[in-house]
């Protein structure tokens, strides 16, 4: 991860959602997108920041979120829409430049999915990222071009034999 400013604020962002856990705002959180399939050890470029939220209190963690990041970020809440996209999304802008999505779950399996992370050392701090057979799930469920190219780069490098079938299996379903 090249860029000081998405690295300042992807720990920004892990120390905020960190301190809602524990203030149990929110239940659990892993970084999800580019920088989780860089986590992998693949390369690859992103320009944004993208993290799964478990939280049956979106009214309470939207305004305490958007309070946390401080002034000079813009936010804004997007709703889930039946059969279309299954989250709440927080949008947050700096100086008109989209840094980041956090999608808040809104189904059992994206909870399942926010809670089996593995703590991983990216930019000096130690940040949860939703654990490979989510992730591969998530894309898959996502579908786009790059989603597809991750998941081809993923099963090159990790030992197809150590992912969980059975977990894989149930979650697609």
């Amino acid at each position: 991860m090249a860029d000081n400013g998405l690295k300042s604020f992807l720990t920004k962002t892990a120390k905020i959602l960190s301190e809602l856990k524990s203030n149990k705002i929110i239940d659990s959180y892993g970084l999800i997108g580019g920088l989780a399939v860089g986590a992998l050890g693949i390369p690859r470029a992103t320009e944004d920041v993208d993290f799964l939220v478990s939280t049956e209190k979106i009214g309470d963690f939207f305004p305490r979120f958007t309070k946390s990041l401080g002034k000079g970020f813009k936010t804004e809440l997007i709703k889930p829409e039946r059969g279309v996209f299954p989250y709440y999304a927080i949008l947050c802008y700096q100086k008109g430049y989209r840094m980041m999505d956090i999608l808040v779950t809104t189904e059992f399996l994206q909870d399942e999915i926010a809670k089996d992370t593995v703590k991983i050392n990216i930019a000096g701090a130690s940040i949860p990222v939703v654990n490979t057979e989510g992730l591969v799930i998530l894309k898959l469920k996502s579908g786009g071009p790059m989603d597809l190219i991750d998941i081809k780069n993923i099963f090159k490098v990790i030992d197809k034999n150590k992912l969980d079938g059975e977990k894989l299996d149930n979650w697609s379903k």
